[in-house]
């Protein structure tokens, strides 16, 4: 690519806002329908959080296809802890979770 293309690619870019919020079954869904042998989820695992029925579905694709899937999870401040939705989506398809502090980047 050329300078000024690079340049407007950029400008492009930065003038992308971020609002709203995640859609993270239509992500997962996604995600599942490519039969790959992991997924690696990376979110603020903000609202909306997912309901039993949708983890289970989830982990249902994932262990239908032999998925495992690993979540990341960003945050502020000190994990949350728990047995959450997106701690749970991976433990139950073999994978593993990971709370990242942001602020310790």
């Amino acid at each position: 690519a050329t300078d000024t293309d690079k340049a407007g690619a950029i400008e492009f870019v930065k003038g992308i806002g971020g609002g709203g919020g995640t859609e993270h079954v239509a992500a997962l869904q996604l995600g599942t329908s490519m039969n790959a042998d992991v997924l690696f989820f990376l979110t603020d695992a903000a609202d909306p959080s997912l309901s039993e029925t949708q983890v289970a579905e989830i982990v249902d694709r994932c262990t239908a296809r032999r998925t495992t899937l690993h979540s990341i999870e960003f945050g502020i401040g000190t994990n949350p802890g728990g047995n959450r939705w997106i701690e749970r989506l991976a433990k139950e398809t073999g994978g593993q979770y990971r709370y990242v502090d942001v602020t310790k980047l």
